[in-house]
């Protein structure tokens, strides 16, 4: 599902149905604490800046890695 104005910039699993995310809300970001039964706002981080996705370099992709090994 896609939003308009919420996006998740990251999450990270800390156990069973838990995880801690940062949110991006209407131009601000936020720690969220995320289980099976709440979702609470831990903190608005205020000098959070996002990371650009950095593509991998080509020679270590998975289909790159495999043909050379299959074409020895």
């Amino acid at each position: 599902m896609k939003s308009r104005y919420i996006n998740i910039i990251d999450k990270i699993m800390l156990g069973q149905n838990k995880f801690l995310a940062i949110a991006e809300i209407c131009n601000k970001y936020y720690l969220l604490s995320i289980t099976e039964k709440n979702v609470t706002i831990v903190k608005e981080l205020d000098d959070f800046r996002s990371i650009p996705d950095i593509k991998p370099d080509n020679s270590l992709e998975f289909n790159n890695i495999l043909n050379k090994f299959l074409k020895r």
